[in-house]
């Protein structure tokens, strides 16, 4: 993904992005933001795995949170099912 930014000058002389949120370090050389731009995408990284995880064990789960609702909200019950709940 590129993203590409806008800045503009301030009334106050600050850098505004695109959104008009102030740049807070404008004092960062372009190494010091590369790097960080690199911390950040691997921390994006991090997140968009974790999320996979949580979704990839969360479907199992609800499907058995939804096989047990049923059958404890199931009127009738054989004796094998009300052993296996």
């Amino acid at each position: 993904m590129i993203a590409y930014f806008c800045f503009s000058q301030h009334r106050h002389g600050d850098l505004v992005n695109g959104k008009g949120h102030r740049m807070k370090d404008q004092a960062k050389t372009k190494q010091e933001l590369l790097e960080e731009n690199a911390f950040l995408k691997q921390k994006n990284k991090e997140l968009e795995q974790s999320e996979s995880e949580r979704k990839r064990v969360g479907e199992p789960l609800r499907e058995s949170e939804e096989k047990y609702r049923y059958k404890l909200h199931s009127p009738v019950l054989s004796d094998i099912d009300a052993i296996n709940i």
